[in-house]
């Protein structure tokens, strides 16, 4: 199976140090990205292209250019940013609002980075309440969606998050 995936969030979640995880080859240094980047890799019996998407503001204008070419979101939550949470709901209310994903099934893997954070960090229960992840569910019934914690420094719960992604993929297809 081939699976065409863009990978959003805030600038500063993690979104490419994840990547960096199922990435056949080891990144040497991880810098923000800037604009977009292909990834590509195999995992879970599936050809991943994942389109990793700086999560800058200017740039978050540029996501939805790639919404009609995709079947599943990765949308990366920094846990310990609790000053920008609202701004987070906010992109992923209008991700999920886009007339691309409105009108077909689609799947959506959240990912609650940076959970290997002592300090500051939010719960997955806080975080799932402040997105209203579950008024979400029942507002888009075509998305399949699941949130899952991680850390992209350890690699802890990224495997896990794929896994389920290409299994819902697999559903949806």
């Amino acid at each position: 199976m081939k699976a065409s995936v863009i990978c959003v969030g805030l600038d500063n979640s993690g979104k490419s140090t994840i990547l960096s995880h199922l990435s056949p080859s080891p990144y040497s240094q991880i810098l923000p990205t800037s604009g977009m980047q292909l990834e590509t890799f195999q995992k879970f019996h599936v050809d991943w292209k994942v389109w990793d998407c700086s999560g800058t503001g200017p740039s978050r204008t540029l996501w939805p250019l790639f919404y009609q070419h995709v079947t599943g979101i990765v949308f990366v939550v920094d846990a310990s940013d609790r000053e920008r949470v609202s701004c987070v709901k906010d992109e992923l209310d209008a991700v999920l609002l886009s007339p691309d994903f409105r009108r077909r099934k689609m799947s959506l893997l959240i990912l609650f980075n940076k959970m290997d954070l002592d300090d500051e960090i939010a719960t997955v229960a806080e975080l799932e309440t402040v997105l209203g992840l579950s008024q979400l569910k029942s507002a888009h019934r075509n998305v399949d969606m699941h949130a899952q914690a991680c850390s992209g420094i350890k690699g802890s719960g990224i495997e896990e998050g794929f896994r389920w992604l290409a299994d819902s993929l697999h559903t949806i297809a």
